[in-house]
This record gives C-alpha cells, structure tokens and sequence, in this order.
C-alpha cells in the first residue's frame, strides 16, 4: 500500500509530498526533516545529506522505518545517529570492514549502522494510522537533538545503563 507522506516545515506543516510504501517501509523521494535533507541509501535506510560536527566527531542522522513482525498494522520509526567512518576508532573501523568483507576506507554509514555502533536518539512505534504522525514528531525533536545531541547520547540506552555514547563506540554490554 503506498501512502502519502510530506516534508515538515519549522512549523510543523506538511509540504512537498512523497510517497512511502509502508509494506516494506521504502521511501520514494528524498524527504526534509525541519531543513534535514534525507537521501535514500537503501531500503529502510536513509541518510541525512549533511553531515554534522561536534568537537569529539562527525556524524549523520539516520530514519528508519519498520513493520512489527510480530504485530499488524504496528511500525517502528527510528532515528538514530551514527559517526563518520573517520570519527571511529581505527580498530573498530577494521572491524566494520571485516564483518562488511570490504576494506577499512570503503565503509560507509549503512556499514557502520549494521554493525552496532548506532544510538537511537527518538522512536516511535504506532499503526499505519499514526506513522505519518510519527514521523511528524521525530522531525520536531531532530531540532532539539541537533542542538543538544550530547544531553541525549548521555542517556541510557539499555536496561544495564549504556550510553548512546557506549553504542556509538561499540562498548556495549
């Protein structure tokens, strides 16, 4: 089913309209969050355009969107960040290589992203119903973590305390 979903404006108004196929979660055209520009890496994955700085790291956003398997009618948006391959650790870059089967300067952020070293920063979870609203909320908030992402990467991200900060240097569990 293709459903209509548009960019939000600093407002919170919906203009320039794509289309998103919500049976596999697919965007079909590049997408603004609140002067974010997203680009379609691939199926489920998409990227900010730009690329942000901190003093310790660059980085981009990324959304993703998935069906519940285990529910009907239920989706999960997510954004996360992720660090520039150059922002990792040379090691943990060599490991995202190695489980990637490409070299060290070939990875990009999907690489990085399935391997872990991601911090998811807001989610939503809902029904068809709801995603275009989701989607609307996350891309309010992206404002807010832009200015404030190491408030939000301080927060625990698991039942054990890791840090968005721990997920984005692997130092998980």
């Amino acid at each position: 089913m293709i459903t209509k979903y548009a960019q939000i404006d600093a407002q919170g108004n919906l203009t320039n309209k794509c289309d998103v196929d919500l049976t596999s979660g697919q965007v079909n055209a590049s997408m603004d969050v609140l002067g974010v520009k997203f680009e379609e890496i691939s199926e489920n994955f998409y990227q900010s355009k730009e690329e942000f700085e901190t003093e310790d790291m660059k980085y981009r956003f990324v959304i993703e969107v998935f069906e519940d398997p285990d529910e009907d009618n239920k989706y999960y948006t997510g954004l996360m960040v992720i660090k520039s391959p150059e922002s990792l650790s040379k090691e943990n870059l060599e490991k995202v290589a190695e489980t990637s089967g490409i070299k060290p300067e070939e990875v990009n952020y999907q690489d990085i992203s399935m391997y872990g070293f991601q911090a998811t920063v807001a989610s939503k979870m809902g029904t068809e119903e709801e995603l275009q609203g989701m989607i609307k909320e996350l891309s309010k908030e992206a404002v807010a973590i832009e200015s404030l992402l190491g408030f939000f990467l301080d927060k625990p991200q698991n039942l054990i305390g890791n840090t968005g900060w721990d997920f984005l240097d692997g130092r998980i569990g």
